[in-house]
């Protein structure tokens, strides 16, 4: 892997790290501002269980992004899972009307769990 590929996948590794992390946070100690803030971005309202599975989810993925520097395949099933929930947040933040700026941060997780799929299933052997 070059150095340029590396630094690319460190950096996006670290964005899912953060972001999901303090996902797993918000989810798991049923934050409400974090429910509000859900809300607002996808039109759904969870139940308190259901956010709770969704955090403890983020923090699975968050494990399996960093036991991925070990093992590839955790990293890739992590990161297909983050651009989901990423890809899906941007398609119902598209579908309610929200634009420009708005889309700009679950467009970076997409993408930066594309990059760290892509990278880490080229390690795979």
């Amino acid at each position: 892997m070059s150095v340029l590929n590396l630094v690319l996948v460190i950096a996006a590794s670290a964005v899912l790290v953060v972001e999901f992390l303090l996902t797993a946070a918000a989810g798991l100690f049923v934050y409400r501002p974090g429910i509000e803030h859900f809300a607002h971005l996808t039109g759904f309202t969870p139940s308190p269980l259901a956010y709770r599975v969704l955090g403890l989810l983020a923090l699975i993925g968050v494990a399996g992004i960093i036991a991925g520097v070990w093992w590839p395949v955790l990293a890739v099933v992590a990161a297909g899972y983050f651009a989901a929930v990423a890809a899906f947040t941007v398609v119902r933040q598209v579908q309610r009307g929200q634009r420009g700026l708005d889309l700009l941060a679950y467009t970076l997780f997409l993408v930066s769990a594309l990059i760290v799929a892509a990278a880490r299933a080229s390690a795979i052997s």
